[in-house]
C-alpha cells in the first residue's frame, strides 16, 4: 500500500509557484480580454463611484457564500454574486452589448444595489489579480476585501471533491443522485491550491494597500456575532447591527467525515514509520 500511494503522488504534476501563478493571466481574465479588447481596461481619471469596491476574496467551499448572506443582511453592500465569471460575464454582454468592461460593472451596480449602497463582487485570486491589472480598483474611492477562508483545509478539500462531483454548491440546490467517489489524489491538489490561493490574496492586497478584513468559515459558522463585529470593523455595517439566520444550511455530512478518515489513513501510510 505504502509504495502504491507513494507512486501515485509522484505522479501529481509539480504545481507553479504563486508568482508564476500571479504573472500570467487566468481564464476568466483572457475571455474577458477577447470580449472587450482594448477596452478591458479602465482608463478614466478618478473613481466613477462615490462608495468603496466589496470584494469577496474566496476559495471554493470556504463560506463566501454564507458571508455574503451576512454582508446583504446589513445593508451596506449588495450584489455578490460571482460576476466575474467568463460564462456570467458573456451572457451579460450578449443581452446588453456593453461597449467595455467598466459598462458592466456601472450596469451592476444599478441593477444590484441601492442608493448609497457598495457593489460587492466575489472575487478567486486570480480575479482579484484580473481586477488589479484592469485598473479596476481606480473606478472607486476605495477598496475593501473581505477574505473568507477555511482552517481546515482537508475538510475544504474534502468538500470541493464532492460538491465537484455531485454538482451541488449550496443548500439551496436539489440533492443530487450522484454518488461520489473518494478520490485521494484530487483532494490533496486541492489542499495544496487552497493554501496557494490564500497567499496570493494576502499578498494581493498588501501590494495594493486594499482593506483586508480576514475571517473564517469555522467563525461564521459557528459564531455569526464575530461576523457583525468584523463587518462593523470594515464599515459595512451600523454599531449595533447583528446578524439574523442565514439562508444557506451546512452540507457536511458523515460521508464528508469518512472521506476525512480516509484520506488521513492513506497518508499516514506515505509518511511511514520508524
Amino acid at each position: 500500500m505504502k509504495s502504491f500511494l507513494k507512486k501515485r503522488i509522484s505522479k501529481i504534476n509539480v504545481p507553479a509557484t504563486p508568482l508564476e501563478l500571479l504573472s500570467r493571466p487566468g481564464g476568466h481574465e483572457r475571455r474577458l480580454r477577447e470580449i472587450y479588447g482594448d477596452e478591458a481596461a479602465y482608463r478614466g481619471i478618478g473613481p466613477v463611484f462615490d462608495k468603496p469596491l466589496v470584494i469577496v476574496g474566496f476559495t471554493n467551499r470556504s463560506g463566501s457564500n454564507l458571508l455574503v448572506d451576512y454582508v446583504r443582511q446589513a445593508g451596506r453592500a449588495n450584489g455578490g454574486g460571482e460576476y466575474l465569471n467568463h460564462d456570467v460575464l458573456e451572457a451579460k454582454q450578449e443581452e446588453h452589448g456593453f461597449k467595455c468592461f467598466p459598462d458592466y460593472l456601472r450596469h451592476l451596480q444599478k441593477t444590484q444595489c441601492k442608493p448609497g449602497q457598495s457593489l460587492m463582487l466575489k472575487a478567486s485570486w486570480d480575479q482579484l489579480a484580473m481586477l488589479v491589472r484592469l485598473n479596476v480598483p481606480a473606478m472607486f474611492p476605495a477598496v475593501t476585501v473581505l477574505h473568507t477562508h477555511r482552517n481546515d483545509l482537508l475538510a475544504q478539500a474534502v468538500s470541493y471533491s464532492i460538491a465537484l462531483q455531485t454538482g451541488r454548491w449550496t443548500s439551496l440546490q436539489d440533492k443530487s443522485e450522484v454518488e461520489p467517489d473518494f478520490e485521494f489524489d484530487k483532494i490533496l491538489s486541492a489542499i495544496e491550491s487552497f493554501q496557494k490561493a490564500n497567499l496570493l490574496i494576502d499578498l494581493i492586497c498588501r501590494t495594493h494597500g486594499f482593506l483586508r478584513f480576514q475571517i473564517s468559515y469555522e467563525i461564521e459558522t459557528r459564531s455569526p456575532e464575530a461576523v457583525g463585529r468584523m463587518l462593523r470593523r470594515a464599515g459595512l455595517a451600523q454599531p449595533d447591527w447583528q446578524p439574523g439566520p442565514p439562508k444557506l444550511k451546512k452540507q457536511r455530512d458523515a460521508r464528508n467525515a469518512a472521506f476525512e478518515t480516509r484520506f488521513l489513513e492513506q497518508f499516514r501510510g506515505v509518511c511511514g514509520s520508524a
